[in-house]
């Protein structure tokens, strides 16, 4: 191996090493949250329509969803990461409460439904908060 080929293959492998480190600091990706967002609220119009089996078939879909392989590395794993989820599900769960609390005040339909697509819309607006976090751990 001459000194071209040696710095192809240390090229070659630092491209890789980047990819991975890439690919371990990344958001989370919009499938992901997608199914999450439409779970909650098919979750919300079960609870008010009875229909108690429905929940069943979303566990499944959001083990489905979260089997998406992450990559997890040494050094990039961010604790803000997941301060960030914690925070983003208590306020989940404020902004339900809250939603709900008021559709049911104002004799509304639904209210389950309501509070959970309030939720959803939510964690689909972190989205970008979340992006930016990953993107100020690349190195």
């Amino acid at each position: 191996m001459d000194a071209h080929e040696a710095s192809a293959v240390l090229a070659e492998a630092e491209r890789r090493r980047q990819q991975t480190v890439t690919a371990g600091v990344a958001p989370w990706p919009w499938r992901l949250l997608g199914v999450w967002a439409g779970a909650l609220v098919a979750y919300g119009l079960a609870l008010d329509l009875d229909l108690v089996w429905v929940g069943g078939l979303l566990i499944i879909a959001a083990l489905l969803a979260g089997g998406q392989r992450m990559v997890r590395l040494r050094g990039t794993h961010t604790p803000s990461r997941w301060a960030l989820a914690l925070a983003v599900a208590v306020a989940m769960l404020v902004v339900d409460i809250a939603v709900q609390s008021l559709v049911r005040w104002a004799d509304g339909p639904l209210p389950n439904a309501v509070g959970a697509l309030a939720a959803a819309l939510l964690l689909l607006l972190v989205r970008p908060m979340q992006a930016r976090i990953a993107a100020a751990r690349r190195p």
